[in-house]
C-alpha cells in the first residue's frame, strides 16, 4: 500500500512538473494566399477547371493538366510584396491577377526566435470579377493574413 502511495505522488509530481517546461512555438503563418470558389445561388463550393497556373516571375506551375477544384492555394514570395499569377483555364481563357501584402517580423519569444508573415492582403487587380464566368462574379475577401488554419483569403461568388 505504502508503495502505490509512493507511486502515485511521484506520478502527479511529474505531471506537474512537465507543465513548467518551456512551451512549444506555435507559428500558424503560411506563405499561401487562398482562393475558394462558390456558387452564388447555392453558397456551395463550386470547382473550376484550370489548364495550369503560373506564378509570373518564377518556373513555378500550379494545377496544371486542366484540374478542376475549388480551392487553389497560391504562393507568395516573403522577399518580396507583391505576387502575380497567371491563370489559364481549361477553355483557353487567360487571366492575371496580382496581389499585394506587408512582410511583418514577429518574435514570439526568445525561445522561438522571428518569423514572417504576410498581411494586408489584397487583390490590386482581379480580372476574374468579369471574365470568371458569363455574368456578374464577386470576390468577398474573408481574411487579409495568410495563415495555415485560414480556410481561404478570399471567395469568389459566381
Amino acid at each position: 500500500m505504502r508503495i502505490l502511495f509512493i507511486a502515485c505522488i511521484a506520478l502527479v509530481a511529474l505531471v506537474c512538473g512537465s507543465c513548467f517546461e518551456k512551451g512549444d512555438c506555435i507559428i500558424n503563418n503560411t506563405n499561401l494566399v487562398k482562393f475558394k470558389f462558390i456558387n452564388t445561388l447555392d453558397k456551395t463550393v463550386h470547382p473550376v477547371k484550370f489548364a495550369s497556373i503560373e506564378v509570373v516571375g518564377s518556373s513555378i506551375v500550379l494545377y496544371n493538366n486542366n484540374v478542376e477544384v475549388s480551392l487553389i492555394a497560391l504562393p507568395v514570395d516573403p522577399y518580396k510584396t507583391e505576387a502575380s499569377f497567371i491563370l489559364k483555364y481549361a477553355d483557353t481563357r487567360n487571366d492575371t491577377i496580382n496581389v499585394t501584402y506587408r512582410n511583418q517580423t514577429t518574435i514570439p519569444s526568445s525561445d522561438c526566435g522571428a518569423f514572417v508573415y504576410q498581411d494586408q492582403v489584397t487583390l490590386v487587380e482581379n480580372p476574374m470579377d468579369t471574365s470568371l464566368i458569363q455574368g456578374s462574379t464577386l470576390t468577398k475577401v474573408i481574411t487579409t493574413q495568410l495563415l495555415g488554419n485560414a480556410e481561404a483569403n478570399f471567395e469568389v461568388y459566381f
